[in-house]
Order: C-alpha cells, then structure tokens, then sequence
C-alpha cells in the first residue's frame, strides 16, 4: 500500500493505492485532480483518492449503496470542523491492453 500526500497548489490531494498494482502515476493523478479544482475555482480543498480492487468496490457499494457489483467510482463527502471541502473518492482500477 502506497499512501502519500502533497500539497500542490493550495490543495492536498491524498492518493492511496490498495491494489497490487505499481502502474499507478499518483503524481499525475494527483496533479489532475488540482486542475479540476482550479477549473472550477475551488481555492482550497483536502481530497483522498483510494485505488482498489473490483471486489472492495463491491464490497462499499453493497454496504454503502444497496447494490451487489462494483461501479467505477464512489465519492464520500467527509465531515469536518474544517472550513475547507473535504471528499473522500474510491476508484476501482482497472486492467488496459496497453
């Protein structure tokens, strides 16, 4: 498991890889998520991005969602004290040909 933070910008994007896959670019990830956020003016946000398996997805869309089978993504807004956004985003990896 991979779990590291960087501020870039006035963003802190944390990305988590729960798979066994190495092929993950976290600095590009990274680096797209702060765009979207400047594209759409957010000045400052805290977001966490976990990668993992088909059947963890599952596994959060069973208990969070009441259906039996992975999707592609599940986002959590998170509750805080703090005045900044904060959200909590799970991606299910995926195999490519490439």
């Amino acid at each position: 498991m991979n779990d590291s933070k960087s501020p870039i910008a006035r963003h802190v994007v944390t990305i988590c890889n729960e798979t066994d896959r190495d092929a993950i670019d976290e600095e590009r990830l990274r680096r797209g998520v702060c765009l979207v956020l400047e594209e759409h003016g957010v000045e400052s946000a805290v977001i966490g991005v976990a990668i993992v398996t088909d059947e963890s997805m599952q596994e959060m869309n069973r208990k969070y969602l009441n259906h039996d089978y992975p999707t592609d993504v599940l986002s959590f807004p998170l509750k805080t004290n703090s005045l900044e956004p904060v959200s909590y985003t799970h991606l299910r990896a995926h195999e490519t040909d490439s």
